[in-house]
């Protein structure tokens, strides 16, 4: 199983770099919180800054960990084919949108030409919707990847930004656009917390993983595969 091993070595790889670029966007702090104001209200407020655009590489990124992790699983079943002493021509690792369509599944895929104990731990591992949805979805992401590019979205929280006569407020915000208006107040006791920088953290943008963290899904499907 030389080909699977290499294509989990070259996602595992592909991983770091995500994890990498994603603790150097972190670390160069792009969004901060600064208090004005308004000449036109005379409300304070206390307004989102960015310094640096979301890292545009990233999508290309996990789109090349799930290629690699979707490929090691065609190579998989390829070897187990040859094992069986059968030619590998047309065979795929299969997958079905439902568990009554997956030994429809196994056939078109060529993967009955394994020997039945490798075909049985196929089964086992249900990759069909509403069965493994982990592995289905990695099978769905790898889809999506084919067409269009995946869409990672940053998702930007303060636990404690700022505070207005000692209550504490919160935000959590998608749509990152310099100059947004987090909170205007008539009052100016509004206190800006020093030394505050929000958690950034990276998350699919839609179906099968929306809401997901990418770099945390990423390391579970490799797992998986592996």
């Amino acid at each position: 199983f030389r080909g699977p091993r290499l294509k989990i070595n070259r996602a595992n790889q592909h991983i770091e770099e995500f994890k990498d670029t994603i603790y150097g966007f972190r670390g160069r702090n792009p969004y901060y919180v600064e208090s004005q104001v308004n000449p036109n209200t005379g409300h304070q407020e206390f307004v989102l800054r960015v310094r640096e655009k979301f890292p545009t590489n990233l999508p290309a990124i996990a789109g090349d960990v799930v290629h690699n992790l979707r490929t090691t699983l065609d190579l998989l079943a390829c070897d187990l084919v040859r094992l069986n002493g059968q030619p590998a021509d047309h065979v795929y690792f299969p997958f079905a949108t439902a568990k009554h369509k997956f030994e429809a599944a196994i056939c078109n895929r060529k993967v009955n030409l394994a020997t039945p104990d490798a075909g049985d731990q196929i089964r086992a591992l249900k990759p069909y919707k509403g069965g493994n949805d982990l592995l289905f979805g990695l099978h769905e992401l790898d889809l999506i990847d084919k067409h269009r590019m995946i869409l990672p979205i940053p998702i930007v929280a303060w636990t404690t930004p700022y505070s207005i006569a000692g209550l504490t407020y919160a935000h959590q915000l998608r749509d990152l656009i310099d100059g947004e208006v987090l909170i205007s107040s008539p009052r100016h006791d509004l206190e800006l917390h020093e030394h505050t920088h929000p958690s950034i953290e990276i998350e699919f943008g839609e179906p099968p993983f929306e809401g997901e963290p990418v770099f945390a899904t990423l390391i579970k499907l490799a797992d998986l595969v592996e």
